[in-house]
């Protein structure tokens, strides 16, 4: 099914002015894939301070955790991190690039980070 029009609505939505804090849940969202990971990272306010992501059991692989890194890497502003990829088909390549990502991050006080279930 496409999803263009969430997505624009999350655009819409995220691009409004005031928002640093996003909480997301698209856990066990079987529609939810790599090319949703990297449009749902261009729509992330930049000047997030806190940022939740639950993937958990989402078909993803590692290229959606590097959009997920690349997005985080332009936060200047980013305070908290949780990433929760539970049961996803990940493996340590996309790990590094988040954690490259990561240690790149001035502000960055708090970082969470579930792999229940990934297999490394």
């Amino acid at each position: 099914k496409d999803n263009r029009r969430l997505y624009k609505s999350l655009h819409d939505c995220l691009r409004s002015s005031g928002i640093s804090n996003v909480d997301l849940c698209l856990a066990a969202c079987p529609s939810f894939r790599d090319q949703e990971a990297a449009r749902l990272c261009e729509v992330l306010p930049r000047e997030c301070r806190r940022l939740s992501l639950c993937c958990n059991a989402c078909p993803i692989s590692d290229e959606a955790v590097a959009h997920i890194g690349k997005a985080v890497a332009d936060m200047s502003e980013l305070e908290h991190l949780t990433v929760e990829l539970a049961q996803c088909l990940i493996d340590d390549g996309g790990l590094a690039a988040l954690a490259e990502s990561c240690a790149n991050l001035g502000m960055l006080c708090d970082m969470v980070l579930d792999l229940s279930g990934v297999r490394l």
